[in-house]
């Protein structure tokens, strides 16, 4: 009986919510918990959906509180009946045109245009900062032929309260750390430390696969020399850990 008077209470709820109600603030969809009377879904007369707020932020606006109601999106592709193909799995998909009135999709990006992001941060002093990023953004004028992009990693140092780019990865492919131009495959502005506390591994042609170029530092104890090698094969074709230092 509770559970019905309950259930009842929902539906009155939605149903006085949705009903035009003169001078009253702007209609909404609402959605009430078990109590009936804490929100549990309320979509704006804008169309803004909140999930566990009564005024959403953002367009969708998801809060919840405590281990029991860890915020969380769920996504699962059990399967297709036309056959499996690698393509049967969630996907989160960002797409960006500009001025929407312009041609069939808008105006394409131009050169530092923003595509999509992945942020991170936390609430601080009733402020949302953002601490980290994922971002991807446009290399230059995206054309119907060619639209490079690059990615950005961002990152919140000590003392600070802003992200900012500690890595990126270019048009090219090319991954630079502590630059945002990249001119090899990988550059770093900056010291790359080898601390290689693991089994040093087998160089030889059965390994070569995985080992040649593989650069090795050993520590060497109190009064001995440390030493920097790499795998490397001679004119004979024979692999070994080649001393550089």
């Amino acid at each position: 009986m509770k559970q019905m008077i309950k259930k009842l209470a929902v539906v009155l709820s939605v149903a006085l919510v949705c009903a035009p109600m003169g001078a009253m603030a702007a209609n909404k969809l609402i959605v009430k918990k078990a109590d009936g009377v804490t929100d549990a879904l309320v979509v704006t007369d804008t169309g803004w959906l909140g999930m566990g707020v009564s005024a959403p932020f953002y367009p969708i606006h998801i809060q919840q509180a405590g281990n029991a109601n860890v915020t969380k999106l769920y996504f699962n592709n059990t399967g297709n009946p036309a056959g499996y193909t690698i393509w049967d799995s969630p996907a989160l998909i960002f797409m960006r045109n500009n001025n929407a009135t312009t041609g069939p999709n808008g105006t394409l990006p131009t050169a530092g245009d923003r595509l999509g992001s992945f942020s991170f941060g936390s609430v601080i002093n009733g402020v949302d900062r953002t601490l980290g990023n994922v971002q991807v953004f446009a290399k230059s004028a995206a054309t119907a032929s060619s639209a490079p992009t690059y990615m950005t990693f961002d990152t919140t140092n000590t003392g600070a309260l802003n992200a900012s780019e500690r890595m990126r990865i270019n048009e090219v492919g090319s991954v630079g750390i502590g630059t945002i131009a990249p001119r090899q495959k990988l550059e770093i502005n900056g010291g790359v430390r080898l601390l290689t506390t693991a089994t040093k591994p087998l160089c030889d042609l059965a390994n070569s696969w995985q080992s040649s170029g593989t650069f090795w530092f050993t520590t060497g104890a109190t009064g001995v020399k440390d030493s920097l090698e790499v795998c490397a094969k001679d004119a004979g074709g024979n692999f070994a850990w080649r001393t550089i230092y």
